[in-house]
């Protein structure tokens, strides 16, 4: 037999398995003015959200939403315009970062 119908016929015995993996969703916050991006940060410190609007915040485990963070741009949220995603910087410790 060749190696791509056999693939095919694998991977189609396979998803029967795959649609039965259980999904767990927990709403972390609620009542967010459209939030937009979210980041991750390290070490489970929590989530930085930003909002259409123009606001930054942090989610944290055990404390919920913070105030907006001071220092974000001003924006102009019109249309499809608007404070949309976020992503953390990389700073490596030879840059004299924390990692």
């Amino acid at each position: 037999m060749r190696p791509i119908p056999l693939l095919l016929i694998l991977s189609a015995l396979a998803l029967p398995a795959l649609s039965q993996a259980a999904v767990r969703v927990e709403v972390l916050q609620n009542r967010l003015a459209q939030p937009w991006g979210m980041a991750f940060l390290p070490d489970d410190q929590g989530i930085l959200i930003t909002l259409r609007g123009g606001e930054l915040k942090r989610w944290q485990p055990g404390k919920g939403l913070s105030a907006p963070i001071a220092g974000v741009p001003q924006v102009w949220a019109n249309g499809q315009g608007g404070l949309l995603d976020v992503a953390l910087a990389r700073i490596s410790p030879s840059r004299g970062g924390c990692g």
